[in-house]
């Protein structure tokens, strides 16, 4: 653990990404090639879309305390914000699947471009829209506008 903690925080993570999911995509990838030519489609689809969810978690774990913080207005802003990322990450799941289809690449590599691209998903859809890493864009709800 030590060796880990001492070459940083944003390498330790991507490394420890690369560890637990890489065996995931190379398991999704056996799971397709078993399956009868004509359910490929499907099967693919719904691994892509359960790798797209863990990507999401990896990069969001922190976050999902917010589902239950706060009262009222607060929650639900919580709430929308979680699941926009969510979103986000799906949309960059799909969009890593199809640019590898239409590349044509192996499953293994089109899975492993699956989880990377919903890790950084979110993150990259809330820079582009302002955030400040806490899973809220400022100027939600109207409580961060100067007026």
């Amino acid at each position: 653990m030590r060796i880990v903690t001492s070459i940083g925080s944003a390498t330790a993570q991507r490394f420890t990404l690369l560890m637990v999911f890489a065996p995931l995509a190379w398991a999704a990838d056996a799971q397709v090639r078993m399956v009868d030519p004509t359910e490929i489609p499907i099967v693919t689809l719904a691994w892509v879309f359960g790798l797209s969810v863990a990507g999401w978690f990896a990069s969001s774990a922190r976050t999902l305390a917010g589902w239950v913080d706060g009262d009222g207005k607060a929650r639900l802003e919580n709430r929308l914000g979680i699941l926009g990322r969510l979103t986000a990450s799906m949309i960059a799941g799909f969009s890593a699947e199809l640019l590898g289809m239409l590349a044509s690449t192996s499953n293994l590599i089109n899975f492993l471009a699956v989880i990377g691209a919903a890790y950084a998903g979110d993150r990259f859809i809330e820079r582009r829209l302002g955030g400040d890493g806490s899973g809220r864009v400022s100027g939600a709800g109207g409580k961060d506008r100067d007026e």
